[in-house]
């Protein structure tokens, strides 16, 4: 079916009037595309029709109670691969799922590789981080959007971090980088093995983190900071500097969800727009006291901004308000006018 590669592709309104179409003309729909009736000696399904029916059973009744059964079936499966998408969409799996299905048929592996080419369209609409594991199964899942975009920032983090490891699907990439998605949290041929970070490492794997997550110029915040360990599991915690609570490493992605204390750094450091969105007076009140942000509310926003950053909340003179995650792009943040912007993590007054 075509429903994941049109979902990835910005299309979310679907008409299902090709169910009916299909049953009229004996045709029975699965995930992989439809079959005729008379090719079918077994049905690879277990909706209500197919688990009281065999096919030749189907083949032998009138047109009529024949076509209204095959578009009763048709009906379960459309319903079940748009549900199925659904839940990729929520597990951060679309892409593994557009790469299944369009192995389906040539002509649909052709528009997914032609889709892969639009890669900056893409790019913008891509969340930085997913909750499960990135798998490579194709050559061409390396050419999606969280994949290039990651290999992207990491070279830019390498110019400053230059100790490098091999990663079995990402090559080379630096060090301190190998506990953040998607590097650590893949799977390939070859397994990928974690190093715990020793106590004198750990303060560069939060500069490398944030220089990778906030981009150029950000890992000056860290720079005098203390990093607490898991007793547990060795990895980063707890980010300081004194009693300050900086910064939080987030166990399930390995990025940074920001303190008051860290919000506050990044805004000196980072210039205008940078990872900024920016609020109207009338939502200022609000953002301070560490209530989300709606989209009517915003008036700007740092156009680099992708769905799922941890970004900076400021009024129109830069004030700093709150710190939080988006839900939107930049470009989104500005043109939206209804929904939630931004996930408020923290106000600041």
């Amino acid at each position: 079916m075509i429903f994941a590669l049109a979902v990835a592709m910005g299309i979310d309104l679907f008409d299902s009037a090709s169910y009916a179409l299909y049953a009229k003309d004996d045709r029975y729909m699965t995930p992989e595309g439809t079959k005729r009736l008379e090719e079918l000696e077994y049905f690879p399904c277990s909706c209500p029709v197919c688990s009281r029916y065999t096919p030749q059973e189907l083949r032998e009744m009138p047109k009529g109670e024949r076509t209204r059964l095959l578009a009763l079936h048709n009906l379960w499966d459309i319903r079940e691969e748009l549900n199925r998408v659904k839940q990729a969409i929520k597990e951060g799996t679309l892409w593994e799922l557009v790469d299944e299905r369009s192995r389906s048929h040539p002509k649909m592996f052709t528009a997914y590789k032609r889709l892969l080419e639009y890669r900056d369209y893409l790019e913008e609409n891509e969340p930085v981080t997913k909750a499960s594991a990135f798998f490579k199964v194709s050559e061409e899942i390396m050419r999606t959007p969280v994949i290039l975009r990651a290999k992207e920032r990491a070279e830019k983090v390498r110019k400053k971090f230059s100790e490098v490891i091999n990663h079995p699907i990402f090559g080379e990439i630096p060090k301190y980088l190998s506990l953040t998605f998607p590097f650590a949290q893949s799977e390939g041929e070859e397994d990928f093995t974690i190093e715990r970070p020793s106590k004198e490492e750990a303060k560069s794997y939060v500069q490398a983190i944030a220089e990778y997550q906030f981009g150029e110029g950000a890992s000056e915040a860290f720079k005098d900071v203390f990093v607490e360990l898991s007793r547990k599991t060795g990895m980063p915690r707890q980010i300081k500097a004194g009693s300050k609570h900086v910064a939080t490493f987030r166990a399930e992605d390995g990025l940074l969800t920001l303190g008051i204390e860290g919000a506050k750094r990044l805004h000196k450091i980072l210039p205008y727009p940078k990872m900024r969105v920016v609020v109207n007076e009338d939502a200022e009140p609000f953002a301070r006291k560490g209530k989300n942000v709606f989209a009517k509310f915003v008036i700007d926003a740092d156009e680099n901004i992708r769905p799922y950053d941890e970004v900076l909340v400021v009024n129109k003179d830069d004030e700093l308000l709150a710190t939080g995650q988006t839900l939107l792009n930049g470009r989104e943040l500005k043109i939206f006018k209804q929904g939630l912007a931004v996930k408020v993590r923290r106000g600041i007054k």
